[in-house]
């Protein structure tokens, strides 16, 4: 299977500003990429990015808490199946999903922030069922074009990716990826054409 440069860079890149808040946080021994790794489930998945927290999962198998799924040019409905499977088929151990969906026509990027949430089950029948059921849902979507970037900051709880609460005296706190951060982000998948090196201006 051949893997796009840009489904690599829209993922790796990403993740790549989460780890270096958590590394300004000195957390960075306290947290590790789990990649590609497979997990099991009804069937298994690999996700293209993920963070598992070490002090609270120490198992090399326990789930992460941050999965990152990237399609390009791949339909919404797809990529959403992939979120779904992550977050209910680890009985809610994965706490945060966010989707990457790449345009390469438009060169665009949206992101999607998916976490589970408990809502009102719309199948009660009779007193001995669930009231509410836990149903994954988007919390935020981030849009990027190459001329604005819409519904910045993406925000991510510090407890979802750590299982606890942060010690503000230490510094930690949740992690707000800003609309400028968002930007310089996009600028490394899709370099404005002004800054294109003479080395690839000379291969045309």
């Amino acid at each position: 299977m051949t893997i796009s440069p840009f489904h690599e860079m829209a993922a790796k890149e990403f993740l790549a500003i989460i780890r270096k808040k958590i590394v300004a946080m000195g957390l960075d021994d306290d947290i590790v990429d789990m990649s590609s790794t497979t997990y099991e489930g009804e069937e298994h998945a690999e996700a293209d990015a993920s963070l598992r927290p070490l002090r609270t999962r120490p198992n090399p198998y326990d789930w992460p808490t941050l999965v990152i799924e990237c399609g390009v040019s791949q339909t919404p409905r797809g990529l959403a199946g992939n979120c779904r499977w992550w977050l209910h088929n680890s009985s809610g151990a994965v706490k945060v999903v966010l989707l990457f969906f790449v345009s390469l026509k438009a060169k665009e990027i949206r992101i999607e922030q998916w976490e589970l949430n408990k809502v009102e089950n719309p199948q009660v029948r009779r007193s001995t069922d669930d009231e509410e059921v836990d149903l994954a849902i988007p919390k935020g979507v981030i849009k990027i074009t190459p001329t604005k970037v819409t519904g910045a900051p993406l925000e991510i709880s510090f407890r979802n990716i750590f299982l606890r609460r942060p010690r503000k005296k230490r510094g930690e706190h949740d992690f707000a990826i800003t609309e400028e951060e968002i930007r310089r982000y996009y600028n490394k998948v899709w370099p404005p054409q002004g800054e294109m090196s003479s080395e690839s201006e000379d291969s045309k």
